[in-house]
């Protein structure tokens, strides 16, 4: 993986007039303007899912029981297991 994909991020690219990958990331991350930044922001994304970098391939499932009173709990995948400063017990 490592040295094919340096070899492919750092060739230059038609669809950023030229620049490679790795310098329109370098490029966005320099740019003082935000709608500009954005933009290249999204064409960066946008390139990254045309070319499939990344491919989520496993995310895990499981089923959370929880009391009726127990508030707070956040279901999210990047954050797993239990964060018990957001608990709060309401009767």
């Amino acid at each position: 993986y490592g040295d094919n994909f340096a070899e492919f991020a750092s060739l230059p690219r038609p669809e950023f007039g030229g620049k490679s990958l790795n310098k329109m990331i370098e490029d966005a991350a320099l740019e003082s303007d935000p709608a500009k930044r954005e933009q290249m922001y999204i064409d960066i994304q946008e390139f990254v899912f045309d070319y499939a970098l990344v491919l989520p391939l496993y995310q895990p499932q499981g089923l959370r029981v929880h009391r009726s009173w127990l508030k707070g709990w956040i279901n999210n995948p990047i954050w797993p297991g239990d964060y018990y400063y957001n608990y709060t017990k309401v009767e």
